[in-house]
């Protein structure tokens, strides 16, 4: 199979965020913050799932700011500790 040389190579990463330390069970009102956050990049593709958010960019560094702002959210929120997958 030959690449075409004209085709733009894209990125495609899957992404969770874990929030640890909250009062209770549910982590939807956090989560879904973050979520937003993810959908307002322009510049990507997104599919959520139950479990995490598929994305794809361009770029690897589009990425990486995408990951970056959704888990900055979460520290906004008053997170101490997110362990994000990727």
């Amino acid at each position: 199979m030959e690449i075409d040389p004209n085709s733009k190579m894209k990125v495609i990463a899957e992404l969770t965020y874990s929030v640890l330390g909250v009062e209770g069970t549910s982590v939807s009102r956090y989560i879904k913050k973050a979520v937003k956050v993810i959908d307002s990049f322009a510049e990507i593709r997104t599919l959520h799932h139950p479990m995490g958010t598929i994305i794809e960019a361009d770029d690897i560094d589009t990425i990486f700011k995408v990951v970056k702002k959704g888990h900055e959210v979460l520290f906004d929120e008053g997170i101490q500790r997110v362990v994000t997958h990727l």
